[in-house]
């Protein structure tokens, strides 16, 4: 949500350094990054030390504009992202997207220490991978947020019913298995009311 990023598993030879479990802040992969990727699904650099090849002519003769390259695969990579990667020890790169719900969500990152050229025939065929795992991701997504919203119906409906079944809102509100911390999925909640706190699950102490 943050759009920060975090490893979460990883394959990789004996003696190779290990990134599982790294942080990565959101500027890592800035806003046109992620929307190239919506639109590109996938970047390769099979040498990261080779040199850009020039467009000649660089702007369009009739117009003069300069050619839109969001879907050109072969696009030249920044500067400070090439050096970035040599100072990892890294000489080639395979980047597939990760999108759900149109929207970046994921990256899988193929390193290699030696340059590496990926033929066409693989790399449509790692595209049809991760478009069949983002399709799976949204899937169980969807499936967590019905979960969530099933639960809530539940503790909203046991809410209700130990409502109407006391004259005490404050009791009915923080004791039993469904109470208010239950209902917006919290690991703790006070209720004050007139000179009373009443408290449920995990809370500060008076002292505190």
């Amino acid at each position: 949500e943050d759009k920060h990023g975090e490893v979460i598993a990883e394959k990789r030879r004996p003696g190779v350094e290990t990134y599982l479990g790294v942080h990565f802040p959101a500027v890592d992969v800035p806003d046109q990054a992620r929307a190239l990727f919506s639109c590109n699904p996938y970047t390769h650099i099979p040498d990261v030390q080779s040199n850009a090849v020039p467009l000649v002519p660089e702007r369009c003769p009739v117009s003069g504009d300069h050619p839109d390259m969001s879907l050109v695969c072969a696009r030249a990579c920044s500067p400070g992202h090439l050096t970035y990667l040599s100072n990892m020890g890294v000489s080639s790169t395979f980047v597939l997207a990760l999108v759900v719900k149109a929207e970046l969500w994921g990256l899988i990152i193929c390193h290699d220490l030696t340059p590496k050229y990926v033929p066409c025939a693989d790399r449509a065929a790692l595209v049809f991978l991760a478009e069949t795992m983002g399709l799976l991701i949204e899937c169980d997504l969807e499936k967590m947020e019905m979960a969530e919203m099933q639960r809530a119906r539940v503790a909203r409906q046991a809410m209700i019913r130990a409502l109407q079944e006391t004259d005490d809102i404050s009791e009915a509100f923080t004791c039993g298995p469904q109470n208010i911390s239950s209902l917006i999925d919290c690991t703790g909640a006070c209720l004050v009311r007139d000179d009373r706190v009443l408290r449920s699950g995990a809370t500060p102490s008076d002292a505190q």
